[in-house]
């Protein structure tokens, strides 16, 4: 057959978020309510504005692109008989994983990762004030979390979008941040925002 109309499903679909390039929808409610649950005193110690961070409501955030890690089996060299052959051995720890998000996500993020990045470090040797408040403030601090990771397409009809897999990042925790470009223009923003987190496992 023929194709001699095709149809853009995305740019068809209803909702500013579905008709761009974000085709990933990431879970961050555990985290987020456990950071919206800290004292005032915590985020006046880490220069942050709790008032910045989005709603526990508002936890799902898409993502532009989804780099995910190799899953690798570390190997051993040996010899059966009078050839070399390799046998596996442990399940290597996983890379991390990196989720690039838009402007607009950037800006409602940039401050709960900057608090999740600090609450990495609670309860660790020689940490600065922040961090021992938040050790105080629990007995157990908690700073992995399982986050759901899913990958979205659009309807026949091109009205709605629907998860098609689920990835579920166990263990995961935030190492690192990075904005990838600034518009410096009348209204400065940045245009990428990139979170790389490690995990326990991916399932």
């Amino acid at each position: 057959m023929l194709l001699t109309t095709p149809a853009n499903t995305w740019a068809t679909t209803n909702g500013a978020d579905a008709q761009r390039l974000d085709l990933w929808k990431l879970n961050l409610a555990q985290p987020l309510e456990e950071i919206n649950s800290w004292p005032d005193a915590v985020f006046d110690s880490l220069e942050l504005k709790k008032q910045n961070l989005p709603p526990v409501q508002e936890a799902h955030f898409y993502a532009a692109k989804v780099s995910l890690p190799v899953l690798r089996t570390e190997h051993l060299r040996v010899i059966q008989g009078t050839s070399w052959r390799y046998l596996p051995r442990y399940v290597e720890a996983l890379d991390t994983v990196r989720i690039e998000f838009l402007h607009d996500t950037a800006a409602r993020l940039s401050t709960f990762i900057s608090a999740w990045l600090a609450y990495t470090r609670t309860g660790r040797v020689n940490q600065y004030r922040p961090h021992l408040l938040l050790a105080a403030s629990s007995s157990k601090p908690q700073f992995k979390f399982d986050l759901a990771l899913e990958l979205l397409a659009g309807s026949a009809d091109g009205t709605s979008l629907t998860p098609t897999v689920t990835y579920q990042l166990r263990g995961a925790w935030p190492r690192a941040s990075q904005l990838d470009a600034v518009d410096l223009g009348a209204k400065a923003q940045a245009l990428n925002y990139s979170v790389q987190f490690n995990v326990d496992e991916i399932i």
